[in-house]
Protein backbone atom coordinates (compact mmCIF):
# COMPACT_ATOMS: atom_id res chain seq x y z
CA UNK A 1 0.00 0.00 0.00
CA UNK A 2 3.05 2.54 0.61
CA UNK A 3 4.37 2.20 -2.76
CA UNK A 4 1.08 2.52 -4.20
CA UNK A 5 0.85 6.17 -1.48
CA UNK A 6 3.86 7.62 -3.25
CA UNK A 7 2.42 7.12 -6.96
CA UNK A 8 -1.01 8.42 -5.79
CA UNK A 9 0.79 11.74 -4.25
CA UNK A 10 2.39 12.56 -7.43
CA UNK A 11 -0.78 11.36 -9.25
CA UNK A 12 -3.01 12.93 -7.84
CA UNK A 13 -0.67 16.31 -7.27
CA UNK A 14 -0.54 16.13 -11.11
CA UNK A 15 -4.92 15.75 -11.38
CA UNK A 16 -5.39 18.70 -9.06
CA UNK A 17 -2.64 20.68 -10.78
CA UNK A 18 -4.33 20.04 -14.53
CA UNK A 19 -8.22 20.35 -13.22
CA UNK A 20 -7.41 23.68 -11.43
CA UNK A 21 -5.12 25.38 -14.47
CA UNK A 22 -7.45 24.25 -16.62
CA UNK A 23 -10.60 25.36 -15.08
CA UNK A 24 -12.27 28.27 -17.87
CA UNK A 25 -15.83 27.17 -17.08
CA UNK A 26 -17.83 25.85 -14.37
CA UNK A 27 -20.04 23.99 -16.59
CA UNK A 28 -17.34 21.80 -17.84
CA UNK A 29 -13.25 21.79 -16.63
CA UNK A 30 -12.29 19.17 -19.30
CA UNK A 31 -14.26 17.98 -22.29
CA UNK A 32 -15.94 15.18 -21.24
CA UNK A 33 -15.23 15.30 -17.57
CA UNK A 34 -17.48 17.18 -15.34
CA UNK A 35 -17.59 19.19 -11.94
CA UNK A 36 -18.07 16.00 -10.30
CA UNK A 37 -14.44 14.98 -11.26
CA UNK A 38 -12.92 17.97 -10.04
CA UNK A 39 -14.78 18.26 -6.45
CA UNK A 40 -13.97 14.30 -6.23
CA UNK A 41 -10.29 15.10 -6.91
CA UNK A 42 -10.04 17.41 -4.55
CA UNK A 43 -12.15 15.48 -1.40
CA UNK A 44 -9.28 12.49 -2.39
CA UNK A 45 -6.32 14.69 -2.39
CA UNK A 46 -7.69 16.13 1.08
CA UNK A 47 -8.27 12.19 2.44
CA UNK A 48 -4.50 11.02 1.10
CA UNK A 49 -3.26 14.40 2.84
CA UNK A 50 -4.95 13.11 6.10
CA UNK A 51 -3.69 9.83 5.97
CA UNK A 52 0.19 10.67 5.09
CA UNK A 53 0.32 12.85 7.96
CA UNK A 54 -1.23 10.74 9.74
CA UNK A 55 -1.45 7.19 9.11
CA UNK A 56 -3.95 5.65 11.33
CA UNK A 57 -6.23 2.71 9.77
CA UNK A 58 -9.56 5.22 9.94
CA UNK A 59 -7.75 7.61 7.87
CA UNK A 60 -6.52 4.68 5.56
CA UNK A 61 -9.85 3.88 5.05
CA UNK A 62 -11.17 7.09 4.16
CA UNK A 63 -8.77 7.71 1.23
CA UNK A 64 -9.99 4.39 -0.07
CA UNK A 65 -13.54 5.58 0.20
CA UNK A 66 -12.73 8.58 -1.57
CA UNK A 67 -10.11 6.84 -3.94
CA UNK A 68 -13.45 4.50 -5.29
CA UNK A 69 -15.86 7.75 -5.26
CA UNK A 70 -13.37 9.24 -7.87
CA UNK A 71 -12.54 6.15 -9.25
CA UNK A 72 -16.56 5.22 -10.03
CA UNK A 73 -17.55 9.04 -10.48
CA UNK A 74 -14.52 9.45 -13.45
CA UNK A 75 -14.66 6.09 -15.33
CA UNK A 76 -12.86 7.48 -18.29
CA UNK A 77 -10.10 8.36 -16.19
CA UNK A 78 -8.21 5.66 -15.73
CA UNK A 79 -7.38 2.60 -18.12
CA UNK A 80 -5.95 -0.29 -18.39
CA UNK A 81 -2.95 -0.89 -15.83
CA UNK A 82 -3.42 2.02 -13.65
CA UNK A 83 -7.42 0.73 -13.58
CA UNK A 84 -5.71 -2.59 -12.60
CA UNK A 85 -3.54 -1.21 -10.27
CA UNK A 86 -6.32 0.81 -8.16
CA UNK A 87 -8.37 -2.24 -7.93
CA UNK A 88 -5.71 -3.77 -6.66
CA UNK A 89 -4.60 -1.19 -3.82
CA UNK A 90 -8.50 -1.00 -2.65
CA UNK A 91 -8.59 -4.67 -2.14
CA UNK A 92 -5.46 -4.29 -0.05
CA UNK A 93 -6.05 -4.26 3.77
CA UNK A 94 -5.12 -1.17 5.84
CA UNK A 95 -2.53 -1.96 8.26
Amino acid sequence: MKKFLKSSVVSLSIICLFLATNCKKKADILPGVGLGCATNAEKLSTALNAYLTNPTKANCEKYKDELRAFFKGCPSFYTGVTKKELEDALAEPCD
